[in-house]
């Protein structure tokens, strides 16, 4: 991929942290700067951490070469606004937001991304992630199944869609890749709303509004598993989260008026598999033939980790 003749950036990457560990953040810088083929530029935005490892990020800043910008809130936003905060600066077409130990999946990511969004004219694509983590010095991956079933975002319709987003499980936020004015206009509206889910609340009025996301079947990133607000196992934030999308879904009833956030309560609160599944029927024969075929989809699909995960691991990460 050509840069454009005044070098402006195609891809912007938004680097979220609070409280990082410097390890982590560094390699992820360097899981973007050894990007090929895209010119991209390196937004590190900083929610008012307790210590930020400012010496080892200057450090390697002039280590690599590549001018990578540092944001310093000077108070706590909560994600939402840190990453809004840092998107409204970016300036690149696209935006990739990620965080400190999560790294992409090899040095030719965001060139397919970009190439893929460009071809297809996608403003919301995601694409596939391995899980890992690190444990008594000994690392393990398994994929990552957010949502259950992927390939049904490939269906070109937006209520078979929204099906597949409020009803079968949430799209993982480290494996998206934006349209920067695209995600910007919705983060804004999330902004009014929300403090921390800044992925699912987006995605949730992109889809309202009557778009199409769109799914790439390529990995997009290394994802660090059990750590983090949204897959730790803290039941502080668990109950936080979970107030979001409560909240999220009484948006999308009251405001949208999303048809099928009333059946997806009953379909939930329903105590017998078979008595929920006929009552969807009965109710709302659409709704349930949509979810019937999404979960068919996960049945038949054959997710498997790449060939030589480790040593494709530790090539992406320097680990």
């Amino acid at each position: 991929m050509k840069a454009t003749q005044d070098n402006a950036p195609e891809v912007s990457v938004i680097v979220a942290v609070f409280n990082c560990d410097a390890g982590k953040l560094i390699r992820t810088l360097g899981s973007v700067v050894r990007q090929k083929n895209v010119v991209t530029e390196i937004i590190i935005s900083d929610d008012h951490s307790a210590v930020f490892p400012e010496e080892e990020v200057e450090a390697y800043i002039s280590k690599c070469g590549k001018p990578i910008q540092i944001i310093r809130n000077p108070e706590n936003l909560g994600t939402v606004r840190n990453v809004l905060g840092a998107v409204t600066q970016a300036s690149g077409k696209y935006v990739f937001i990620t965080s400190p130990g999560d790294y992409l999946f090899d040095c030719n990511t965001l060139a397919y991304f970009y190439s893929y969004a460009e071809k297809y004219g996608s403003k919301v694509v995601f694409g596939k992630a391995v899980n890992y983590c690190l444990s008594n010095g000994e690392l393990f991956f398994e994929e990552n199944m957010s949502p259950n079933s992927p390939g049904s975002y490939n269906v070109n319709c937006t209520f078979y869609q929204q099906i597949c987003f409020f009803f079968d499980g949430l799209i993982l936020g480290a494996s998206y890749f934006r349209e920067r004015e695209t995600f910007l206009k919705y983060l804004r509206r999330a902004a009014e709303h929300f403090r921390y889910t800044e992925d699912s609340t987006t995605t949730a009025f992109y889809l309202l509004e009557g778009n199409k996301v769109s799914y790439c079947d390529r990995y997009i990133v290394w994802y660090e598993s059990n750590t983090g607000i949204s897959s730790g196992n803290s039941d502080k934030w668990s109950a936080i989260l979970s107030a979001e999308h409560s909240l999220l879904y009484d948006i999308a009833e009251k405001e949208y008026g999303a048809p099928f956030i009333r059946p997806y309560y009953d379909f939930i609160g329903e105590s017998g598999k078979l008595k929920k599944w006929v009552r969807l029927f009965v109710t709302h024969p659409r709704m349930a033939m949509i979810l019937f075929s999404v979960r068919l989809r996960k049945k038949k699909s054959s997710q498997r980790l790449p060939k030589d995960t480790e040593k494709r691991f530790l090539k992406a990460t320097n680990f």
